[in-house]
């Protein structure tokens, strides 16, 4: 059995964080979390034709 070679494909894509508004009173403030914003990077269109022409 001869030996296989394997490509792999790597990209830097920029993961955005999810940001939750937090009311005191009369007071409103963006507080940024630790939890990726999954949802918003999947639906990215820039990414999928970037990956399409790849």
């Amino acid at each position: 059995m001869g030996r296989q070679k394997f490509g792999y494909h790597t990209e830097f894509s920029p993961f955005q964080y999810v940001v939750r508004t937090k009311k005191l009173f009369m007071f409103k403030s963006e507080e940024p979390t630790t939890e990726p914003d999954t949802q918003s990077f999947l639906e990215n269109s820039e990414r999928q034709k970037a990956a399409l022409l790849n």
